[in-house]
């Protein structure tokens, strides 16, 4: 169930996240941004399978709330210095 909800609720992650992209970077950088955003997703499934040593030596409730607790650290980082672009700017 918990990952069929995943991928429900990542699918409705790109097309926010080219709209994104396409207000923060003007078009002469617009490409190499893609291009990043697209490796850090792959970037990302390769560093999740870091779990399974996280697992082996912490146990899986310490390693779960490891990365639960980097990643609501994360988001209270981009809360603080991402600022809201503006709409149509480029």
């Amino acid at each position: 169930m918990s990952r069929m909800m995943l991928g429900f609720f990542e699918a409705f992650c790109g097309p926010p996240a080219y709209s994104l992209i396409c207000d923060y970077f003007p078009p002469e950088v617009r490409t190499t941004a893609n291009a990043v955003y697209a490796f850090g997703i792959y970037i990302g499934n390769a560093l999740s399978s870091m779990i399974i040593i996280m697992i082996a030596n912490f146990g899986w409730r310490w390693a779960y709330g490891i990365t639960g607790f980097v990643g609501i650290f994360i988001g209270f980082l981009v809360l603080i210095i991402v600022k809201d672009p503006v709409r149509g700017r480029y």
